[in-house]
């Protein structure tokens, strides 16, 4: 009875941790597409995407709740939200980022994005020192203002130089090789998926 027992539990346990992932992934969704944040959503598409994909052809049975989730999430999304998004295809050419919102945001970073190569540029080695990019950016195009690069790679170039660029690349690339190795070693079932996450979100 006691083992009866643990078995029911254990399968009640995992329904919930089912249904709480999958609540999470459509709260994640809505909040990302309620930012207007291209960037996190196509990082979303690139990295989710060939999942979901791969367990819908898994579980067939999962593709008339998802189909039925995502028109209720795209409904319930302020037209705004897809305009924003649709500009992407503007993103793929120099000369059409002006075009891909109204508001100039994109063709801003752009610019902020040179400036930071500029930036970079002129000091390779030690750069403008760690948090010091706002005003570095200032500086060289007072235009702008105090801004952020808004590019991880670019901010620590101009902020640390390449030594310390390749610093925190060597950092990230040791992270990425545990997990990696990690998920091989692991034996097929839940730890071995949960590596693989790991990845994914790295």
């Amino acid at each position: 009875l006691g083992i009866a027992l643990a078995l029911v539990m254990s399968e009640s346990s995992r329904t919930m941790a089912r249904l709480g992932a999958g609540f999470s992934a459509i709260l994640v969704l809505v909040v990302i597409l309620l930012t207007q944040s291209r960037g996190a959503f196509i990082g979303l598409v690139i990295g989710m995407g060939p999942a979901l994909v791969r367990l819908g052809m898994k579980r067939p049975g999962l593709l008339v709740p998802a189909v039925l989730a995502g028109l209720a999430i795209g409904l319930a999304i302020p037209d705004s939200v897809w305009e924003r998004l649709s500009g992407i295809e503007k993103l793929t050419s120099m000369s059409t980022v002006a075009d891909a919102d109204p508001e100039g945001s994109a063709a801003q970073r752009l610019e902020i994005q040179k400036v930071a190569l500029q930036i970079f540029s002129d000091n390779p080695v030690f750069g403008v020192g760690l948090g010091a990019y706002p005003q570095a950016n200032v500086m060289y195009a007072p235009d702008l203002g105090k801004r952020d690069a808004h590019n991880t790679y670019l901010t620590l170039a101009a902020e640390v130089g390449l030594p310390g660029l390749l610093l925190w690349l060597a950092c990230f690339g040791t992270v990425l090789r545990y997990a990696y190795r990690r998920r091989r070693l692991a034996s097929l079932g839940a730890s071995a998926t949960q590596q693989a996450w790991i990845e994914r979100a790295l």
